[in-house]
């Protein structure tokens, strides 16, 4: 696995609550904006909010009152296509 991935990977798994960015991401992993993207979709099998919504609702002790309304909206309209 590509390292920048990981250490993204790791750094959001600790901060499951942030409100989370793919340029924040993106900068993070010195990478621009659509090379993380397409790398991180290539790397992990999905897009990192995705990835990100995925890590908040496995965590039993996340409160989900704190995934921002604009998240809950993605992910519900993900699992409908």
């Amino acid at each position: 696995m590509d390292g920048r991935i990981f250490h993204i990977k790791e750094i959001l798994s600790q901060n499951l609550g942030h409100a989370w960015c793919v340029d924040e991401m993106a900068r993070i992993a010195e990478l621009s904006g659509s090379h993380f993207l397409n790398l991180f979709k290539k790397e992990i099998g999905m897009p990192p909010m995705a990835y990100l919504c995925s890590l908040r609702l496995s965590e039993p002790n996340f409160d989900r009152n704190d995934i921002s309304a604009d998240q809950r909206d993605w992910s519900s309209n993900r699992t409908r296509q």
